[in-house]
């Protein structure tokens, strides 16, 4: 039952208990396949503003740490790596 579940993960809440609530679950009924789910990490990297591309270290270092940790295609993940600073260090890198 759709309450009982967002009364539940409420319950946990308010205990201070780690909840996890799903509203694609509430609302379809059903878990959501693998291929669906979404996870975001933010993160403010030092820049090296000498360099053409001020974000090439910060970025091979999230892509060695994501195959360090197996987050790749053949364990089913696919990692991507976005926002202004991936995609300036991306069009200086074209000029080269």
């Amino acid at each position: 039952m759709p309450i009982r579940r967002l009364a539940e993960a409420l319950e946990g809440l308010r205990a201070n208990k780690r909840v996890y609530f799903s509203w694609r679950n509430l609302i379809s009924g059903g878990a959501p396949d693998k291929h669906e789910l979404r996870h975001l990490i933010l993160l403010d990297p030092n820049l090296e503003f000498s360099q053409l591309e001020a974000g090439k270290l910060p970025t091979a270092a999230i892509r060695a740490a994501a195959k360090a940790l197996h987050l790749d295609l053949a364990d089913g993940v696919l990692v991507r790596i976005t926002g202004p600073v991936p995609l300036q260090d991306e069009e200086f890198a074209t000029l080269v």
